[in-house]
């Protein structure tokens, strides 16, 4: 963020979709806490845990758990005693789906990789990253992020099929370079984001929004996050937001039986048009 600078341009209202503000390094044990909502809410979509849940009850049990057990076990680390990891791996598995000495065996510790691959293992498929929704088979695996990703490789064809035949066929323009979707190798990964090109983000940037939020009182937010969204989850945004300084009164939150676009599927994609109607609109203070 500059300083001693004011570009005269006031904002009044932000829309996050699928954040990804807090880039520092280092996440440690909060990261397998920030995952559980999701991982919970996932494992009820496969009908792996209670008969009869939803995605915002599991992800909810998974909040009060998180609160009342789990931060407490993974700050004991190695200290914590054997009882009471047994106590905390039983709910865990109950929460993901996971066998109880999996849960055991990983330390009480699941990400959001070792999920994907682990949650339908006997059925031989992955979990998506972007949409745990979708699955492929474990292998083989290409190993390519796009392509074998298994809500990327199945979507992604659809989207840059349809944008070529709107480019040719609506808009009449000539496309001589092949579009892609995303660039993970030859973009992303050479990005400069003020570090210097190829060098990863190493800070929070929800941090800024906080001071942005405070010099302009009119400011408002607006968070929408898919609940099978197993690369920016539920709980990390929620975390993000509550340890930046942003004003929580001029904040709303917005959960989608989606993944990381909320837009797939179409009561996911009207309840997000209605949400973003109701923000645009609302009047300020």
């Amino acid at each position: 963020m500059e300083t001693g600078r004011m570009n005269g341009i006031t904002l009044n209202g932000v829309i996050l979709l699928g954040q990804a503000m807090d880039m520092g390094r280092g996440a440690g044990d909060r990261e397998y806490a920030n995952a559980l909502p999701t991982l919970a809410a996932t494992a009820c979509y496969f009908k792996k845990t209670v008969v009869g849940c939803t995605a915002q009850g599991q992800a909810d049990a998974a909040r009060t758990f998180i609160a009342n057990g789990y931060l407490e076990a993974l700050y004991a680390g190695s200290a914590l005693p054997e009882a009471q990891r047994t106590a905390i791996a039983d709910r865990l598995s109950a929460l993901t789906g996971l066998p109880q000495v999996f849960v055991l065996e990983h330390d009480i510790r699941i990400d959001t990789r070792t999920f994907a691959r682990f949650l339908l293992a006997e059925q031989e498929k992955q979990l998506g990253a972007y949409d745990a929704r979708y699955t492929l088979p474990l292998s083989p695996n290409g190993n390519d992020p796009v392509a074998d990703d298994p809500a990327m490789g199945q979507y992604v064809p659809g989207f840059v099929a349809a944008l070529n035949l709107y480019m040719r066929d609506e808009l009449a323009v000539p496309l001589d370079l092949s579009y892609e979707a995303i660039a993970f190798r030859t973009v992303n990964a050479k990005w400069d984001y003020g570090f210097g090109p190829g060098v990863p983000v190493g800070r929070n940037y929800g941090e800024d929004l906080g001071v942005a939020m405070r010099r302009n009182p009119d400011l408002r937010l607006m968070v929408g996050a898919g609940y099978y969204d197993l690369v920016t989850t539920l709980g990390a945004a929620e975390y993000t937001i509550a340890h930046s300084d942003i004003p929580l009164e001029r904040t709303q939150f917005h959960y989608y039986q989606s993944g990381h676009m909320p837009y797939l599927g179409t009561d996911a994609r009207l309840r997000l048009a209605r949400d973003v109607r109701a923000f645009v609109i609302a009047p300020s203070r």
